[in-house]
């Protein structure tokens, strides 16, 4: 009896001690898990207060240390996953709620080097990318310029460009070019004799130009001319000139500056009288002109040509000419323009005891074919 009494004793005693045990480790679990939830939910609204209060309300609690592990394993998580700025702040909390976290502090220092290269690297890729835009800015701007130079435009409302056609856009590949000089006044010099002499004559010139598909065009110079009537000195001479100059140009350097090379005669006819001017002279010519040139709306052209065959004249050393044209537009309709025209030119002998100078300064309409 007094057995089956110590039995059942026994059976109750164990019976509280597990219900008295068990009841404390399962508030215990609760509270670790509420602490951990509260962890998480801070984690994920990145604030550094409310994981500031869930350590400080730790401290007071026998699982502090719990907590605070499962604090620096969120934080290690942040820096795998390469969020320096929130591991940062949240390892600062730790190191605040315990400073003799000796892992918190070198975690920060760590944390710290991660920052600062993050930063070099950003500031390097900003770097980048400011050169870069900075680099397609400039070649924007060199193409707006290009086309600038190459196309008409208008301006919009908004203060834009609208590109219509190319500058250098021609309907046709040929360009002819007539004028019909109405008055020339040639002033003639020479020296050592101290002679001058004013003359008025009439003068034609023709231009023609052929546009290749390769990049290059092709055309020639021709003038003829006449100075007939003497208006003051005159030394019974009638004096000419007759030009024939091929040309060349490419697009690659400038369509509107051309190479020369043709065949000019200066002619001066005495009619038997004696003269002191140079007689007829005929001579190969070599030189460079331009044409197309716009100022205003007004057309310039020009030349400059030196004459070898003065190596064949024993009284000239020398002898080269130039000329210059501005054309003013009259009239326009589809297919032609009608052109008044100022002119210039100038024949230069260079002699063995002087100089001798053509001047002349003419005046002329001219038509020629629209081709933009």
């Amino acid at each position: 009896m007094r057995r089956h009494i110590t039995v059942k004793k026994l059976t109750v005693l164990f019976v509280v001690c597990v219900v008295f045990g068990i009841v404390p480790v399962s508030a215990v679990d609760n509270a670790i898990s509420e602490s951990y939830r509260q962890i998480d939910t801070a984690f994920t609204d990145r604030s550094d207060s409310e994981l500031g209060a869930i350590l400080k309300s730790g401290r007071t609690s026998g699982n502090y240390d719990l907590i605070e592990a499962y604090t620096m394993k969120r934080i290690r998580r942040l820096i795998i996953a390469s969020d320096f700025k929130f591991a940062e702040q949240a390892v600062l909390v730790v190191i605040d709620a315990n400073l003799d976290n000796s892992e918190a502090v070198d975690m920060y220092a760590s944390i710290q080097d991660a920052l600062e290269k993050q930063a070099a690297y950003e500031k390097q890729q900003e770097d980048l990318k400011v050169a870069e835009e900075n680099r397609i800015e400039r070649e924007k701007e060199s193409q707006r310029k290009k086309a600038d130079k190459e196309y008409k435009s208008v301006k919009t409302a908004s203060g834009g460009s609208v590109y219509l056609t190319g500058r250098d856009e021609r309907y046709s590949s040929v360009y002819w070019n007539a004028c019909f000089g109405l008055a020339n006044l040639m002033f003639v010099s020479e020296s050592p004799h101290d002679y001058s002499s004013l003359r008025y004559g009439l003068s034609a010139s023709f231009a023609y130009e052929y546009a290749l598909r390769q990049g290059y065009v092709l055309g020639v110079d021709a003038s003829a001319g006449g100075i007939i009537l003497p208006l003051y000195n005159d030394d019974k001479t009638m004096m000419g000139s007759l030009r024939i100059v091929p040309k060349i140009s490419f697009n690659s350097f400038n369509r509107n500056i051309f190479i020369r090379a043709g065949f000019e005669s200066l002619i001066t006819a005495a009619a038997g009288s004696v003269t002191v001017l140079q007689g007829n002279f005929m001579t190969p010519a070599v030189g460079i002109g331009f044409s197309h040139l716009k100022f205003g709306n007004m057309k310039l052209s020009g030349y400059f040509d030196y004459y070898p065959g003065h190596v064949f004249y024993e009284n000239i050393n020398s002898a080269m000419g130039a000329g210059f044209t501005a054309a003013l537009p009259v009239a326009r309709m589809d297919q032609i323009q009608l052109n008044f025209n100022v002119g210039f030119t100038d024949d230069v002998y260079i002699k063995a005891d002087g100089v001798e100078n053509h001047a002349c300064v003419i005046f002329a309409f001219g038509v020629e074919n629209v081709t933009e």
